[in-house]
């Protein structure tokens, strides 16, 4: 019986060095398109080159074209309404600043991303720190190779770029009223891209069923910020 638990997890193993490969589960649920799913499954820490800080956050260069912060803003148990600077202990329909307001009228966006004025990173880190686009998630998504990983107690995927840099994101969950849902489970990171109708773009991974991908999620919603940077 051993030596048969000893042979499954020697399979197992080659198995996931062969399945270890870039995403390419970026199409928008909404869109009815297939998530592409990952096969990971593995334990360790994930090792973070910061390759500069700027005021005082570091940086990690994946060899992408932009820079990944490494770390969330404000931590992993942060989250913020899309279009909102300041996080707050309940995420509603009712207390959402933008949820159904006219994103246009206000100028809230510019080419369909958020300006500075209302972007997270930005207003709380300073420029140059801004919130990722969609176009950057999607490149995040589809040039780095994701790998399911648990670091200090916490499920979330190691992102390694093809310069061989890595970073890690929580799957922190979201807030939705006073609540965190799928803490551990899934992440959910803003882009500054607005969506449609009431919803924006953001990056949405689930370990459970090992799926990444960027989808619309409504602006009440509570969400992980990842800054990058030039």
């Amino acid at each position: 019986m051993l030596k048969k638990r000893v042979f499954y997890s020697f399979v197992a193993m080659a198995a996931l060095s062969l399945n270890l490969q870039s995403c390419g589960g970026n199409s928008a649920k909404s869109s009815g398109e297939t998530d592409e799913e990952i096969n990971n499954d593995t334990l360790g820490t994930v090792v973070t080159v910061v390759s500069d800080t700027i005021n005082g956050h570091g940086v990690a260069d994946l060899g992408l074209s932009v820079r990944w912060a490494t770390e969330n803003v404000g931590g992993d148990s942060t989250y913020y309404g899309w279009g909102e600077i300041e996080t707050k202990p309940e995420f509603t329909k009712y207390n959402s600043a933008w949820g159904f307001k006219s994103l246009k009228a206000n100028s809230v966006v510019d080419n369909g991303n958020l300006v500075a004025r209302y972007d997270a990173a930005s207003q709380n880190w300073g420029l140059p720190w801004r919130m990722p686009t969609k176009k950057e998630l999607k490149e995040l998504i589809n040039t780095c190779k994701w790998e399911y990983v648990t670091q200090d107690s916490v499920n979330g995927y190691k992102v390694t770029g093809p310069n061989g840099n890595s970073i890690f994101l929580a799957a922190a969950g979201y807030k939705s009223g006073s609540a965190i849902k799928e803490a551990n489970v899934a992440g959910r990171y803003w882009s500054a891209s607005h969506g449609a109708g009431t919803s924006s773009q953001c990056l949405d991974f689930n370990v459970q069923y090992m799926t990444i991908t960027t989808t619309d999620e409504l602006r009440i919603f509570g969400q992980s910020i990842r800054a990058v940077t030039k």
